[in-house]
């Protein structure tokens, strides 16, 4: 068909538009946005493409900063330019997306991408796995990776992900010097490159994606170094508030209301950001 990868929320607008009903079943886009946690972080991550964090953040630049984040009284920024931008987005794409995606969570999500029931998805980059390690799936061998397309002239961001190691403060001294051994044992170059070899789609570490074996094994680990070298993997589209989890759950119910039909544009941010707001008040 001629497309490209699309860079901007307008050109993936059209490849929805294009790619919609090319083949029997299978749609152009399947989304994560089902009701709580998954619709909640789809629409956070959707107005950090747009420019705009979910709270009020000092700006530096053309990034947010959370260093200071805990000192703040909490403004939310839902009903807002870049809040309503992702809202109108949002169900502007859902015209083209699967069914299933005001149900779907991250397993479902990825899970209905592999089967080929889905020309694109935003996605975690370690549930690559899902496809690039099964050859039986439709998806194998037939997927390419590109950054979060923001609005044009906005910088693209994709959010991080994964987990932490840490020790307790807790922890008594005994036990102390055996947890630092073994966090310092998984953290070995040698197994972060089993890990990536093994279905972990990701590396915190530079030399690993670099590894010769490591670059032949997926494209995904160069892609994902180059947005890390440019800036463009941060922390900020879900800032680490206290209340992180209760926005969070706000979201998921109000946001999966305006995209079920049953809230205006207009309601859903009002009511979302009364009920955030209601939060720093306590």
């Amino acid at each position: 068909m001629g497309l490209v990868p699309p860079y901007s929320t307008e050109t993936l607008l059209e490849c929805a538009k294009a790619l919609h009903n090319i083949k029997p079943d299978m749609y152009s886009i399947i989304l994560n946005c089902a009701q709580g946690t998954p619709v909640a972080h789809t629409f956070m991550q959707t107005m950090a493409s747009f420019g705009q964090p979910v709270i009020d953040l000092p700006k530096i630049g053309d990034d947010f900063t959370v260093e200071e984040i805990e000192s703040q009284k909490l403004r939310p920024r839902v009903d807002s330019e870049g809040g309503r931008a992702a809202a109108e987005f949002l169900l502007a794409l859902l015209k083209y997306a699967h069914p299933s995606s005001l149900q779907c969570n991250w397993d479902q999500r990825i899970r209905l991408f592999s089967e080929g029931k889905a020309a694109m998805t935003y996605g975690w980059s370690i549930r690559a796995a899902m496809f690039e390690m099964n050859e039986g799936c439709e998806a194998h061998g037939k997927v390419g990776y590109t950054v979060n397309p923001p609005k044009l002239g906005v910088k693209p961001v994709s959010p991080i992900g994964g987990f932490s190691l840490v020790i307790p403060t807790n922890l008594s001294e005994d036990r102390l010097e055996k947890n630092w051994q073994m966090m310092t044992y998984l953290a070995r170059p040698d197994l972060m490159k089993w890990y990536t070899l093994n279905g972990s789609f990701s590396s915190p570490r530079f030399s690993t994606s670099a590894d010769p074996e490591v670059r032949q094994f997926s494209d995904i680990f160069e892609t994902v170094d180059e947005l890390e070298r440019r800036g463009e993997i941060q922390n900020w589209p879900r800032p680490p508030v206290p209340e992180f989890n209760q926005i969070v759950a706000i979201l998921g119910e109000e946001i999966h209301k305006m995209l079920r039909g049953i809230l205006s544009v207009d309601d859903a941010l009002s009511r979302a950001q009364q009920r955030i707001e209601a939060l720093g008040e306590r």
